[in-house]
């Protein structure tokens, strides 16, 4: 049997069954392979989703309160606009009894 050479620089050691090199099978057409870098960016691409969800119900709730605050704040000023109107009316009824001035004097 025959030493093994070392190999020369630059070069690497000839694996043991070099001759039968047989490119890599490659996985068929339409087979996605997950690897762990994409697996970490699907995570964190839900958990961002998950956050805007959040975000989004939050706002849909403020929203939501905030028309029901309108609405009950157009209420009260429809109320408030018609108790002017009635003491205006009351004002003016006052004033036209009211005697007039009599001219020329004291």
């Amino acid at each position: 049997m025959l030493p093994e050479r070392s190999p020369c620089p630059g070069q690497s050691p000839r694996r043991q069954g070099a001759r039968d090199r047989r490119p890599a099978a490659r996985p068929p057409r339409g087979v996605f392979i997950y690897h762990f870098a994409m697996d970490h960016e699907v995570d964190q691409l839900g958990e961002r989703v998950e956050r805007i969800l959040q975000v989004v119900r939050r706002l849909a709730d403020e929203n939501a309160n905030l028309r029901d605050q309108l609405a009950a704040s157009r209420s009260v000023n429809e109320q408030l606009q018609q108790r002017i109107a009635e003491a205006r009316a009351r004002v003016e009824s006052a004033l036209a009894r009211l005697p007039l001035p009599a001219e020329g004097g004291e």
